[in-house]
């Protein structure tokens, strides 16, 4: 059998076979030490088309558990060419969520201005960090999935429940999912997506907001 000459594969190949790959994978390439781009003309092709855009218009990450300095080299692959983020964790040995810091959120949200869908799966977030309002006015779809609120508020009133402030905040939300893991969630805060979701199927509005339990 012939040997196959990588070197001859035009990048459009690469591209096609690297979008298969997820984020966290793109992110060990683009992080190759130079000792190592240096010595292979391989490894240095990948370095750099790891990096191409088109790669990270939609962005998978499945890195499960990460510090948060992997999180934030991530960053600097997101602009707003990007439509889609997933952040996937969950350390199945120790029972631990992917923490999402407030800093992320916060570049994704100046660095991702056309972002259309946020899903966050397996992760923790901090109520007093308002990962709420940390997201682009561009967004249309927020999934969380097995999501842990810490220092989540006890909500007396429906108009106190963060989802109101969502609805209010983002024009052109037009879907939020509370999918397991939900406990978290008060008896105002289901109320208040509940009412939500009748007020927009009234309307026959664009929004529609909804819990769902599984």
């Amino acid at each position: 059998m012939a040997s196959v000459d990588f070197t001859r594969v035009p990048d459009s190949v690469w591209l096609e076979i690297l979008s298969y790959f997820s984020s966290d994978n793109l992110l060990l390439w683009t992080a190759l030490p130079e000792i190592e781009i240096q010595k292979c003309e391989i490894f240095r092709r990948l370095f750099h088309l790891c990096g191409d855009k088109s790669l990270w218009k939609s962005v998978d990450w499945q890195g499960r558990i990460s510090k948060p300095i992997i999180l934030r080299k991530l960053i600097r692959f997101i602009g707003p060419y990007t439509t889609k983020i997933k952040f996937s964790g969950f350390d199945s040995t120790k029972k631990k969520k992917l923490k999402i810091p407030e800093s992320i959120l916060h570049s994704i949200q100046n660095r991702a201005t056309h972002l259309k869908t946020l899903e966050l799966v397996n992760c923790t977030l901090d109520y007093h960090e308002t990962p709420l309002r940390k997201v682009p006015r561009s967004i249309e779809k927020i999934t969380l999935d097995n999501v842990s609120w810490t220092n989540y508020p006890f909500v007396l009133t429906l108009r106190a429940s963060p989802f109101f402030q969502l609805h209010k905040r983002f024009e052109k939300l037009k879907e939020i999912q509370v999918i397991n893991g939900d406990k978290w969630l008060s008896r105002q805060d289901r109320n208040c997506l509940k009412t939500i979701q009748e007020q927009i199927k009234y309307d026959q509005g664009p929004l529609g907001l909804y819990a769902q339990s599984r």
